[in-house]
């Protein structure tokens, strides 16, 4: 039996990911700690879901779209934004081989 995701799950995945994967406010390509060659979209959707209820965005958070090199999403999640630049995940430069937007 497949576990239950649950609500917010369901909203991340069904609003989230498409919001930031068609505006993205920054790429990488090259996820270190996955190893492989996929790519990260980054940025602040319009709203967060905890618990499922539509809410304002996580403060100082960020939105993360991971995507493998065959073009399947395969996670998602927020993080904590760089701190003095919103539009860009914590540690990024030692986490991502190379920024594309």
């Amino acid at each position: 039996m497949a576990p239950k995701l649950g609500r917010e799950y369901t909203m991340n995945l069904g609003y989230l990911v498409p919001e930031i994967v068609s505006r993205p406010k920054s790429v990488f390509r090259g996820i270190r700690e996955e190893g492989d060659d996929g790519l990260c979209y980054a940025g602040t959707p319009a709203f967060a879901f905890p618990g499922g209820r539509k809410s304002k965005p996580y403060p100082n958070q960020i939105f993360l779209v991971f995507v493998n090199p065959d073009r399947i999403i395969y996670n998602w999640r927020w993080e904590l934004s760089e701190t003095g630049a919103p539009s860009l995940p914590r540690n990024y430069k030692t986490r991502f081989e190379k920024r594309l937007i």
